[in-house]
């Protein structure tokens, strides 16, 4: 075996070594661009050779893109694939899921070194790094620290990941409502399957739907969490759980204290404490010791003000989203007009949560009204926090651009967001990546009206796009009838979907996208 894998581990380095080399020589961005490109391209071979060829080498390219880029769409049911299929697409997922998360986290990095995009990959991953460094210097202890960080971030995020995706598995084994007739395996790997798909903001499912969870509380409350947890941002999850930990630090302090001062009594007293006496103390002490430690390691929180706007933004997208498409669909026979109110809400509230990234639904979206339509889209639009796994503009760019069109309406100079000042650059690349987005995806439908076979899908067609552009996976029931050219521009739209319009841009172009904005001593908030 060892000779087999040491063998492999050649073959692999001969086969992808070049290509390897060759993105360490090109800068960040385009080495993200073309290691991301790189990924779909080689990931549609295996799901081509594991479905014998029922499955064609365009739609095996379009749901490895959709996979990567945690989308959801597919040119073909998911249950209608092999095994081995619906393993590899699943481990795509989670790969797309972490991957994107990192590459956010090291170049959220390139604003603290003080390089660019443009920057050599080889130097930026020596920059960043680089465990190498002599401690005598104190520029080089101060990078080292850096790099101490970065590789601690990076350690959270993988840690997160597992934590929240094992105790989602465990929880959908028991609350999912599987087949009578399912074995354990099949019920451990569908689990596992659409809680790595719901974490990742993927939207695939062996079951094809989730209508069959329509009726069952558990199951959607999971999902939801799952999906609400992978799409507001790992920055935001670390502040979240640095906040519990410090409350668990503070009640074992007071446990520890509480005991120390019970066996003070017992000694006062001419009483003898007992070995359940000292193991409590001890052990509330080295508890609140190993919480201390942890907690002093967990790192990569964003700072409050983007916290907040993620968190309070998340909230009433979510609940306004759900408040409105309840109304919206309450007397609707076809979707949610039949069902107890209590189903009511709850399903309005899984399609808000699942619109803003997600892609799972409980209903049909085929017979929900036009307005709720409209809704969804612009759900879509503006999808979860970044750094996640949330696509779209982001809920920080849309905050900013509504702060600044209030600014434009009352004459303020500068962009203010619960009392700080926001930085230019921030202000500068969030109105930008409105105006690339909104015009490319304008473009983009032009060009799939001329393509497309059917006429007056127009609806459909928008609906699809913002859906591939913003990661979502909703479908108005067009994707398994486009065209081989409509599926490239749809791989297309994902791919600069997932990895930024930035920074393809400046791949592209080699410029950067926010020069020239003056002097700048705002609170930096990352968008887009």
């Amino acid at each position: 075996m060892r000779l087999f894998l040491t063998g492999l581990g050649k073959f692999l380095g001969f086969i992808f070594g070049p290509l390897i080399n060759y993105i360490k020589s090109k800068s960040v961005a385009r080495g993200i661009c073309i290691s991301f490109g790189a990924s779909i391209l080689f990931g549609s071979l295996p799901l081509y050779i594991s479905e014998f060829g029922n499955l064609s080498l365009i739609d095996s390219l379009y749901l490895s893109a959709s996979a990567f880029c945690v989308t959801g769409l597919s040119p073909v049911p998911i249950s209608e694939l092999s095994r081995i299929t619906q393993i590899i697409l699943i481990l795509y997922v989670q790969m797309g899921g972490l991957g994107i998360i990192v590459v956010t986290v090291l170049i959220g990095m390139l604003v603290i070194t003080g390089l660019s995009r443009n920057t050599q990959l080889q130097s930026f991953i020596t920059e960043v790094l680089d465990a190498n460094i002599q401690k005598a210097d104190k520029k080089l202890k101060e990078k080292k620290n850096e790099t101490d960080r970065i590789v601690r971030v990076i350690i959270s995020i993988f840690n997160i990941t597992i934590t929240l995706e094992l105790i989602g598995t465990i929880a959908l084994f028991f609350f999912l409502p599987h087949k009578e007739t399912a074995t354990f395996q099949e019920k451990l790997f569908d689990s596992l399957f659409t809680c790595i798909s719901a974490f990742n903001n993927a939207g695939f499912s062996v079951y094809d739907d989730l209508g069959f969870t329509m009726y069952h509380t558990p199951s959607m409350i999971v999902i939801s969490s799952l999906i609400i947890l992978g799409g507001i941002g790992y920055p935001v999850i670390i502040f979240i759980e640095k906040f519990v930990l410090k409350i668990f630090i503070r009640i074992f302090n007071h446990l520890e204290v509480w005991g120390e001062t019970y066996l003070m009594m017992k000694a006062i007293k001419g009483k003898d404490p007992n070995a359940l006496d000292y193991f409590f103390t001890q052990m509330s002490g080295w508890t609140q010791n190993r919480i201390e430690d942890y907690n002093s390691n967990l790192t990569g929180e964003s700072n409050r003000v983007q916290t907040n706007i993620i968190l309070k933004g998340s909230l009433i997208l979510v609940f306004g989203g759900a408040i409105s498409i309840l109304l919206l669909e309450y007397n609707n026979p076809l979707s949610i007009g039949s069902l107890s109110f209590s189903d009511k809400v709850l399903n309005s509230f899984f399609i808000s949560v699942s619109s803003r990234t997600a892609g799972f639904s409980t209903i049909s979206l085929n017979d929900i009204s036009d307005p709720t339509i409209v809704l969804i889209t612009l759900l879509m639009f503006v999808g979860g926090g970044p750094q996640g796994t949330a696509g779209g503009i982001k809920i920080t760019t849309f905050v900013i651009l509504v702060k600044y069109l209030a600014n434009v309406i009352s004459s303020k100079s500068l962009v203010e967001i619960f009392g700080n000042t926001i930085s230019k650059r921030s202000v500068a690349m969030s109105i930008r990546l409105y105006f690339l987005a909104t015009s490319a995806l304008a473009l983009v439908i032009f060009i799939l009206t001329i393509f497309h076979n059917d006429k007056n899908k127009i609806p459909e067609i928008v609906f699809e796009v913002i859906s591939a552009f913003s990661t979502v996976g909703f479908s108005l029931g067009i994707t398994n009838t486009i065209s081989a050219y409509e599926k490239i521009i749809y791989v297309l739209l994902m791919y600069v979907g997932r990895i930024g319009i930035f920074t393809v841009l400046i791949a592209l172009t080699g410029n950067p996208v926010t020069s020239q904005v003056g002097q700048d001593d705002g609170l930096k908030i990352q968008v887009g």
